[in-house]
């Protein structure tokens, strides 16, 4: 079964001064958005494999190579999010993405191969997403973090979601903080 789409949106954030400072370089930051019908708001559903199967695997792909071709530039962190409408359930935006085929899809257009971060929770129409972002090589633990790639990228669809739908989100971004200053 697909997912009922209603709308599909690219952010694009480029930062060029940080601190008063002009950075030698900008930082880009890309988000793929889709904003869904969430065809279990309202009511409890044990088996959440329509969220976890055709749902992910469908979202997954468009979303991360959408984020890609938004950012214009070589990646070097990604991450996913969720935020579900006010009639759903936070585990079933976490269904989504939370798959082998969602963070799968992240690795492959990214050419990463750690854990993909992840920001998920419930919320109002318009409400802002901070989204967890990583280096796409990072292990997932301290050892061999990349610091300077921990950071967060806010996004947000000023009429979604819908009590019930649910905002998909992909992120990419060509750096990590903006004149990072610790590794």
């Amino acid at each position: 079964m697909e997912p009922e789409i209603r709308k599909i949106v690219t952010v694009t954030e480029e930062v060029r001064i940080e601190g008063g400072k002009k950075l030698a370089r900008p930082v880009r930051m890309s988000a793929a958005i889709a904003v869904i019908k969430n065809p279990l708001a309202g009511r409890f559903e044990a088996d959440l494999s329509l969220l976890s199967g055709d749902y992910s695997t469908q979202l997954g792909p468009m979303l991360a190579e959408l984020a890609i071709k938004t950012l214009g530039t070589k990646p070097e962190a990604f991450g996913k999010g969720a935020l579900v409408g006010t009639a759903g359930e936070i585990v079933h935006g976490s269904s989504i993405i939370h798959t082998p085929a969602f963070g799968g899809a992240l690795r492959k257009v990214t050419a990463g191969a750690g854990p993909v971060p992840s920001a998920e929770k419930r919320g109002a129409t318009g409400a802002q997403l901070d989204m967890s972002m990583r280096h796409q090589h990072d292990a997932g633990t301290l050892d061999g973090t990349r610091a300077s790639h921990l950071f967060s990228f806010s996004v947000n669809v000023a009429d979604a979601p819908f009590a019930d739908e649910i905002v998909v989100v992909a992120a990419v971004a060509d750096g990590g903080r903006p004149d990072a200053r610790q590794d």
